[in-house]
């Protein structure tokens, strides 16, 4: 027989997500994102061919909201993609830099 979970610990993990901001951007990006569990999270900045610009250093990420800043300085303006790739999966966002 089927019965209703109970406790906070019968709620699905939340999935993994990640939001930039501002968007286009000028030096600095603000990164919101939310893990299930703890893990490890590398980011990674790719050009609009695809070409590795930054792999910045991986960071743990505990269960629940995070907030980072990463400085864009030193790039040209154009499209970006930034990828997190954690245990969990992974999310790939575009940046628009100015």
């Amino acid at each position: 027989p089927w019965s209703e979970p109970s406790g906070i610990d019968a709620l699905p993990a939340a999935p993994l997500w990640m939001q930039v901001y501002p968007n286009p951007v000028r030096t600095v990006v603000h990164i919101t994102c939310r893990a299930p569990r703890r893990c490890t999270a590398m980011l990674r900045l790719y050009d609009s061919m695809g070409r590795l610009r930054k792999d910045y250093p991986s960071r743990t990420v505990d269960r629940g909201v995070q907030h980072w800043q990463l400085r864009l300085a030193g790039l040209e303006p154009g499209i970006y993609f930034l990828r997190m790739q954690t245990e969990s999966g992974s999310l790939t966002r575009l940046i628009a830099l100015h």
